[in-house]
């Protein structure tokens, strides 16, 4: 079960390690990994959640990768993709990992909703609320079916809307309305 997140407040990483030790207490199997920088200006946050991980005796089930570049490698070897963001605009790895045919439990933050329909092509739980990741996560776990499901629809979504040049064309709308109000 993957994130890839900076190690910020704003990525809620603590509801990340909140849902792991709950997902653990079910399955002891499973491994959690986070993929994100540690910035020295969050360290105190950084402690924060070591702190947390050691009081939920979980050190050993979760490991930080730090900042990584082949994020695609770390997608296609995951088997759910969590996002546990307290604010964001549009969470680009939550599109990556749509990319790569991932099911999907995300917060509901910036534009998910948008892309993400619940039960269909991922789900959106309210932030800063491990119990219901840890729900999510769960019942994808025990349903094997539906994570293909959810995955095979994640990707078709990230195709229709998300792809890069469909992203470019947007772009290149906008900046030529721009233009031609400025004349």
């Amino acid at each position: 079960i993957t994130t890839v997140a900076g190690i910020n407040p704003t990525k809620g990483i603590e509801y990340f390690v909140e849902m792991a030790a709950l997902l653990l207490k079910k399955n002891r199997n499973l491994l959690f990994l986070i993929a994100g920088a540690k910035l020295s200006s969050h360290s105190r946050y950084s402690e924060q959640i070591k702190k947390l991980i050691h009081l939920k005796n979980i050190q050993n089930k979760i490991v930080f990768l730090g900042l990584i570049e082949e994020i695609p490698s770390l997608l296609k070897s995951s088997d759910i993709f969590v996002c546990t963001s307290v604010s964001e605009a549009s969470p680009m790895a939550v599109w990556e990992a749509m990319a790569m045919q991932k099911p999907i439990v995300t917060t509901d933050v910036g534009a998910v909703k948008k892309y993400i329909k619940n039960g269909e092509s991922g789900y959106v739980v309210p932030i800063k609320n491990p119990q219901e990741l840890f729900h999510k996560v769960n019942f994808l776990l025990k349903n094997r079916k539906k994570m293909n499901l959810l995955g095979k629809e994640a990707r078709k979504v990230s195709k229709q809307y998300l792809d890069v040049e469909i992203a470019a064309k947007k772009y290149k709308i906008f900046y030529n309305n721009i233009l031609k109000t400025e004349k």
